[in-house]
């Protein structure tokens, strides 16, 4: 999720993940830097990229958040010429904004129990979707069970989406 969250963002796409803050995640960044330049803040920010992968990496954990985080901030800080810029901007896409006005990715569980006009489901987050004639009421399962949830959070329209 957080890959596909980044990329909206980096396409200027207000985005968040139901639970996550990734808003506040990117402005502490910035301000953990304590850097006040922007090349001094893009050389910070390579750096803390090579040393978290390294500590994820010898710990066999996945590396993607901190690549996405990196790249969305490098992309962020192309776009402006001070960091106070930066910091204004992810301002501007994650505060005062109604979840009706930002794209939500949210888990099926943490979004049991809501609604939205349009819901986007990935297919391949659902084997049963991709085995063509598994039928629901042929074989329900837990796995059947939350694909229904996750089709039913849709009020008007649910759309499957099938490639990344």
């Amino acid at each position: 999720m957080i890959k596909i969250a980044m990329r909206f963002i980096r396409e200027g796409k207000p985005c968040n993940i139901r639970g996550r803050d990734i808003g506040k995640s990117l402005s502490y960044l910035i301000k953990k830097s304590k850097k006040k330049r922007m090349d001094a803040f893009l050389t910070w920010l390579d750096k803390w990229r090579d040393d978290e992968v390294k500590l994820l990496t010898a710990k066999g954990i996945n590396t993607e958040n901190v690549l996405d985080k990196h790249e969305c901030l490098s992309s962020l800080c192309e776009e402006h010429d001070t960091l106070d810029g930066v910091l204004k901007r992810i301002d501007e896409m994650f505060t005062d904004k109604t979840e009706k006005q930002m794209i939500i990715c949210s888990t099926v569980h943490r979004a049991k129990g809501l609604e939205r006009d349009d819901v986007f489901v990935l297919r391949w987050t659902f084997r049963l979707w991709l085995e063509e004639n598994l039928s629901l009421i042929e074989k329900p399962n837990e796995e059947c069970n939350i694909a229904y949830v996750a089709a039913t959070r849709a009020k008007k329209r649910l759309f499957v989406v099938s490639k990344f």
